[in-house]
């Protein structure tokens, strides 16, 4: 019974308890992410349709790093956890709320303009394709790439639960995203095609990533009131760490696009070299193309422990 408390939504972790946490979590993301991979291969193999499928990720993709959103709640945490810290509640409220309405609103922006244009990019990224394959990329593009606001806001929630050393919510937000490809394509794949994937993978970025660490959020009493004060310090602090870290992860990915760009005029060439990476990824042994996410909680899990063991309340671990 004692172990089952580890697993409570509202549960405050200890060092030994998160670390736990984080292993299973991560240990069950590369083994649903290889199971994810085994099913697309099974089900649509190594063609047109699955390059067209994984191109479509490529601007949605883009989109997200340009505004570090593999990395915003990052940067979010150290300024939120030091609030906290110096018992400025209504401080971290108000610019969680900033940070959440403005950025929301950038990305419904992009995401608007990356939907109109999305035909012009994919003809010059994807030079190689044919038209069939161009039509589908194009129609699966535009299916994924409202996911990236989830995403987006999903991350930067879940920083809010790792401040308060709520774990378990964040960490199994990307399987739920990942279990939902694979029942898009399960239940709809005869009906839809290799867009149920991407009916799924929008499905899991709203339940997974957003609806889950929102609903934990809620719970401990986080407020959101829209707020589009671009003037508050701690916005302008959260945008200067930011930066840097847009700048980063766009050129670290920078090795997907080059590798698509190229592959583009082969049939199935994409497709191989997507499952080849994540292959990789699936190890239980560090590699370079391991999943972003876990490395992230790992991040946040060191800097909410210590700075909760800062803040003169905090629990005892």
């Amino acid at each position: 019974m004692r172990l089952l408390r580890f697993f409570r939504p509202s549960h405050q972790h200890t060092a030994f308890s998160a670390t736990l946490l984080l292993m299973a979590a991560i240990t069950l993301s590369r083994v649903i992410g290889y199971i994810r991979e085994a099913y697309i291969a099974y089900a649509f193999g190594a063609g047109q349709q699955t390059d067209a499928y994984v191109a479509a990720f490529t601007l949605p993709d883009w989109l997200n790093y340009i505004v570090a959103g593999g990395t915003a709640s990052i940067t979010f945490i150290s300024i939120y956890t030091r609030f906290l810290a110096e018992k400025r509640e209504q401080d971290a409220q108000k610019t969680f709320s900033i940070i959440i309405t403005v950025m929301t609103a950038v990305l419904v922006a992009g995401t608007i303009l990356a939907e109109i244009f999305t035909p012009q990019f994919a003809g010059w990224m994807f030079h190689g394709f044919t038209p069939e394959q161009m039509q589908l990329c194009v129609h699966l593009t535009r299916i994924l790439l409202p996911a990236q606001i989830f995403f987006y806001v999903g991350g930067v929630v879940s920083a809010v639960l790792l401040s308060h050393r709520l774990f378990l919510l964040p960490a199994f937000g990307p399987l739920i995203y990942n279990v939902f490809i694979i029942a898009g394509g399960v239940v709809a794949g005869r009906q839809m095609g290799i867009a149920s994937l991407a009916f799924g993978a929008l499905a899991g970025s709203i339940a997974g990533p957003f609806l889950i660490n929102a609903i934990g959020a809620a719970k401990i009493g986080t407020g959101y009131r829209p707020s589009f004060d671009v003037k508050n310090p701690a916005f302008r602090e959260w945008v200067r760490l930011s930066i840097p870290l847009m700048l980063g992860v766009s050129l670290v990915t920078a090795d997907d696009w080059i590798l698509r760009y190229f592959a583009s005029s082969g049939i199935g060439d994409i497709a191989r070299l997507n499952y080849a990476k994540r292959l990789f990824a699936s190890s239980p042994f560090p590699s370079p193309f391991s999943d972003r996410p876990p490395a992230r909680h790992h991040y946040h899990f060191s800097r909410a422990c210590s700075e909760k063991k800062s803040s003169p309340n905090s629990p005892p671990p």
